[in-house]
């Protein structure tokens, strides 16, 4: 079921390769309903933040893109710090659509197809995640 605080655990990946884990601490649960646990691994110290199903939190999760061609998903995790398009525009395939901030590099996100934005799903500000919706466009027939 787990490691309690101050229990040592041995688990082996494969003949001859073994890790020892050792649980440390456990944080307060944070706003976003995760607690920091604090592990040794060989040795080694190790933080992980860990959701606690127990808390009260609720975590907002974004719509993920479709197999649809218009539907386009962020490439990368990051922040968007430009929307190029409005509902309504027309785009062709290649322009641009958003720009991503990650880890101080821009992405210009591009259409897919071309067509007509029919939904813009973030914001200038938001944070995305790999695979998280981003515009929807109605392709042409």
């Amino acid at each position: 079921m787990g490691l309690e605080v101050g229990e040592e655990g041995e688990f082996e990946l494969e003949k001859g390769k073994r890790l020892y884990v050792k649980l440390s601490a456990v944080g307060e649960v944070d706003a976003d309903g995760n607690r920091a646990c604090y592990f040794k691994v060989n040795g080694q110290s190790r933080v992980i933040k860990v959701f606690d199903k127990s808390s009260n939190a609720t975590v907002e999760q974004r719509e993920l893109a479709t197999k649809d061609p218009g539907s386009l998903g962020a490439s990368i995790n990051g922040s968007v710090v430009g929307v190029k398009v409005e509902v309504g525009d027309r785009v062709e395939v290649g322009d641009p659509i958003v720009v991503l901030n990650a880890m101080k590099m821009e992405m210009v996100e591009a259409s897919p197809v071309a067509g007509t934005i029919k939904r813009i799903a973030v914001g200038v500000g938001d944070s995305i995640n790999g695979g998280e919706l981003i515009v929807e466009i109605e392709g042409e027939e």
